[in-house]
């Protein structure tokens, strides 16, 4: 590990380097403290504590500059962004790198730090763990570029002050988790995506259909085909369209409780857990089959209308929906099996 000495020189040559003027030398901040820390997981940082001068933002500026970390990602071919660090706020990925792909918790490490009234801590990785890093200012919006066709897992987990991102026409896949616990997201525009993985979604608590500049964002799902576990559980969708929907596991609307509106197609597969403690008031249900807890616990549904000749509505399907008035069956309705405690309560 380098010693106090040798960082301290390093600090105030990048001091030097990037200080144009006497003004902004007058403006520098003052190290007060430096330590080095290690967590004893093979994680090695130096804490710098400085005295905050008038320009907060220009005190920050010494220690940060924006960093993309990026290589050719041979096992999938193009050229994948690994890392970023720097400023927060509105972040644009730059879109001559020829980036294909967001890798695997690119931003997922980038912690916010916030500013006290007496300094400002800021972490300074040694080594090459470039993924962790404490810094001064939240992100609140991405601009991921063109070109870009894959999210990989993780790629955004846990930024909790997001609150918009703008995906480019070429991305097609989101993996799991890719966006899972951003608490904050309010805006994604998902028209031009074909997969979204497990989790992908998961916990993005204010995300709901909005429609802001004429632009659709969080309900627009008129392209996905496969949409993995639990893929937007705990949302704040209102509203859902699953017109190419083809595939999923469980539990992929889980938990919305704003989820009023639900259009159904005979192509789409229900699963189990699909709808629990939803919104919905008036449900059309097209298929031959209603899995386990489908809808249960939704409170809410007052009115059910199955359309296919024959009907099986598995156990617990409906179970605690107890505002339930009305269950309509088509007029050509062949068979019909209800399994156990299906509309219990």
């Amino acid at each position: 590990v380098a010693s106090k000495t040798n960082w301290l020189a390093r600090m105030s040559s990048v001091f030097a380097a990037n200080a144009p003027s006497d003004n902004d030398l007058r403006t520098a901040p003052i190290i007060s403290k430096l330590e080095i820390h290690n967590d004893n997981e093979g994680y090695v940082w130096i804490e710098v504590t400085v005295q905050t001068p008038a320009n907060v933002k220009n005190a920050i500026d010494y220690f940060e500059n924006h960093e993309l970390g990026y290589n050719q990602a041979g096992y999938i071919g193009g050229i994948m962004l690994q890392y970023y660090k720097g400023w927060g706020g509105v972040v644009e990925i730059p879109d001559d790198l020829g980036i294909e792909y967001i890798g695997e918790y690119a931003f997922a490490h980038y912690n916010y730090a916030g500013v006290d009234f007496e300094g400002i801590a800021i972490r300074i990785p040694i080594g090459d763990r470039k993924e962790k890093g404490l810094y001064s200012t939240p992100i609140t919006k991405i601009i991921v570029p063109e070109g870009v066709k894959i999210i990989q897992n993780c790629a955004f987990m846990n930024l909790e002050y997001l609150e918009e991102v703008v995906l480019p026409s070429t991305a097609k896949d989101i993996y799991v988790s890719a966006f899972e616990n951003c608490t904050s997201l309010e805006k994604i525009n998902l028209n031009t995506i074909n997969k979204i993985e497990n989790y992908a979604f998961k916990n993005c608590k204010s995300l709901s259909n909005v429609n802001r500049d004429g632009a659709k964002y969080g309900n627009d799902l008129s392209n996905v085909v496969t949409m993995g576990r639990e893929a937007f559980k705990s949302t704040a969708l209102t509203k859902v369209d699953l017109v190419r929907f083809r595939m999923t596991t469980t539990g992929t609307f889980a938990e919305c409780t704003n989820l009023k509106e639900v259009t159904l197609y005979k192509e789409n597969p229900l699963c189990v857990d699909m709808f629990t403690n939803s919104a919905i008031e008036k449900i059309t249900i097209p298929h031959s089959y209603i899995p386990t807890n489908a809808f249960a616990n939704s409170g809410s549904i007052k009115e059910v209308v199955f359309t296919n000749e024959n009907v099986v509505i598995d156990e617990k399907a409906f179970i605690n929906c107890n505002n339930l008035q009305t269950i309509r069956f088509a007029d050509s309705c062949k068979s019909l099996t209800i399994g156990y405690n299906a509309f219990e309560n």
